[in-house]
């Protein structure tokens, strides 16, 4: 039978401040998460016109914070995950030591960034919220034979 792993999603909700990061790991730890997930992204990839620029440029993760989150998620006894969202990161987040990686349902469409992420020996988390039919087929294709955990989100 399946376990059950818990990931508590805390994405960029620690807005940058380190302080917080730390507290909301310490959280995840004491509830019983297995995992403390947070976004990999980079500022560069985001048009200043995006409505969500200033908050994403307060919480973008540098490699350092991803090194000290791995760190301090490691001395609470939960593992970091986060989530990959172009393929240009994904190298750097398996030299960090990471045993597995989100992808999420933004980005089904981007099956350069599925085949970089399949390329490593790891746990692949799925979401499928906004994924077509067709994006789902090319993601099964991709993914076939690794560790892959297809989550059904629901996306509004």
């Amino acid at each position: 039978m399946p376990q059950t792993e818990l990931i508590c999603e805390l994405s960029t909700s620690h807005g940058g401040e380190k302080a917080w990061q730390e507290k909301l790991i310490e959280s995840a730890a004491i509830a019983g998460f297995d995992y403390a997930k947070f976004q990999s992204y980079e500022i560069r990839h985001l048009k200043t016109s995006d409505p969500q620029w200033f908050w994403m440029s307060q919480a973008e993760l540098s490699n350092a914070d991803h090194n000290r989150l791995v760190k301090t998620c490691s001395s609470m006894g939960v593992s970091f995950l986060t989530t990959a969202f172009h393929k240009d990161r994904v190298h750097f987040l398996h030299d960090i030591g990471l045993h597995a990686v989100k992808v999420g349902s933004g980005e089904g469409g981007q099956l350069d960034l599925l085949e970089e992420v399949a390329k490593y020996d790891w746990r692949i988390f799925v979401s499928t919220g906004l994924w077509t039919q067709a994006e789902m087929h090319d993601a099964l294709d991709i993914l076939d034979g690794k560790d892959a955990v297809l989550l059904h989100t629901v996306s509004e």
